[in-house]
């Protein structure tokens, strides 16, 4: 049996855009997307145009960790053995959401969710296996805002985004050094791509992002090639905990290096809003 990659975002954008390039190389693979009709529209294409019949699509609202915790009870039952794991989903919003849940929109879905589904799936990797975060360059200056992690004051997307992107970049440092060491867990950088997210958007940020986008954007291919390059280039093959900030060049990258006192702070204030979510 082939190997087994999971790809959140898959319905649409950078993740669809992986999923194609992985199809062709013959892995089995998990997608995960919000959108069923878009997402099962995309694995039928794909299947249809690779020939590989193993593309499997599941529709789950990753901003909702209750879905999270059920999509990775199936995954333990249904794929017990995973390969790899690829987080490419992401949202964007203008305004402060909070979820059903009680938790802001943007930082549910492009970090807890990632948070959790790394805690939860890592043990069914093998030794080596892959977990891949799509991320973003972060200005050396920023500091995590413990007291303010959801942005409940002071709500604005960049600075959403930039606390969204620290917070992923710490987290991995701390699964690759204390607690996954066996794994590689890395954040690689997209660069600049067109997405549906921003054509979406709304207000100034939004008509700013569909006048210049078109005119420096990558294709969805750079950052899809990277993953591919970090699943197979055995140059690669003991890298860990670092950041890839181009995917134009795969073997340029920087170990991630924040104090590790932010990694036990960020990690005890993530399960404590899973568990002050949990409690009726």
């Amino acid at each position: 049996m082939s190997d087994t990659i999971l790809v959140t975002g898959g319905s649409g954008g950078i993740g669809a855009a992986i999923a194609e390039t992985l199809a062709k190389q013959g892995y089995r693979l998990i997608l995960i997307g919000q959108n069923s009709a878009k997402g099962k529209a995309v694995a039928e294409r794909l299947i249809q145009s690779t020939g590989n019949p193993e593309i499997h699509f599941y529709s789950v609202d990753l901003s909702l960790m209750s879905q999270v915790k059920r999509l990775c009870a199936f995954l333990h039952k249904d794929y017990p053995k995973l390969s790899g794991i690829v987080f490419a989903s992401g949202t964007l919003s203008t305004t402060r959401i909070e979820t059903g849940e009680g938790i802001e929109l943007v930082f549910a879905t492009q970090y807890l969710s990632r948070f959790l589904m790394t805690r939860e799936l890592a043990p069914l990797l093998p030794e080596g296996g892959n977990i891949i975060w799509i991320g973003a360059q972060i200005p050396p200056f920023v500091r995590l805002n413990f007291e303010n992690l959801q942005l409940k004051q002071g709500y604005w997307l960049p600075r959403a985004m930039v606390q969204v992107q620290l917070a992923s970049h710490v987290i991995v440092q701390t699964f690759a050094r204390r607690h996954y060491p066996h794994l590689k867990i890395n954040v690689i950088s997209p660069g600049v791509v067109q997405t549906a997210l921003v054509q979406k958007l709304t207000g100034p940020l939004g008509a700013l992002g569909r006048l210049i986008l078109p005119f420096i954007a990558n294709l969805a291919t750079l950052p899809a090639q990277m993953v591919s390059s970090l699943l197979n280039d055995p140059v690669l093959g003991t890298v860990s905990g670092a950041f890839f900030p181009t995917p134009k060049d795969p073997h340029r990258y920087t170990h991630i290096d924040y104090p590790l006192d932010w990694g036990t702070a960020l990690w005890d204030a993530s399960l404590k809003i899973l568990d002050d979510r949990d409690q009726p």
